[in-house]
């Protein structure tokens, strides 16, 4: 038996950026984030994949009133998760990554049920 795989590489580059809000008395400049990623699809058959990914994201401070309140960080996180196509316009994945420093999230699980147009 011969198992026959396809790997699909894909990067990106992101950003994110905020404006100033007033709330109340308070002017505040929520943080801009810039990110850059890889990710990686195993095709295991037509329906199914593993996926692997790799995303490192800066943000900037945040300020109330003009003064800084959270510092500027990176935010490096890791992930693993599964895809499965249902049907020709569904698929359903299920992910979790990782943070890889004391800033990131500590973990976070997603599932997501994709629709094609």
């Amino acid at each position: 038996m011969l198992l026959a795989m396809k790997l699909f590489m894909l990067s990106y580059l992101s950003a994110l950026k905020n404006f100033e809000k007033s709330v109340g008395s308070k002017d505040i400049k929520y943080p801009d984030s810039y990110a850059i990623g890889f990710d990686l699809s195993v095709i295991l058959n037509p329906k199914a994949s593993i996926n692997f990914n790799f995303a490192q994201r800066y943000q900037t401070t945040l300020k109330e009133n003009g003064v800084e309140v959270n510092p500027s960080m990176t935010l490096p996180t890791l992930g693993l998760g599964a895809t499965y196509s249902l049907n020709e316009t569904n698929s359903l994945t299920i992910s979790s990554s990782v943070g890889a420093s004391s800033n990131s999230p500590d973990s976070v699980v997603s599932v997501s049920l994709w629709h094609k147009f």
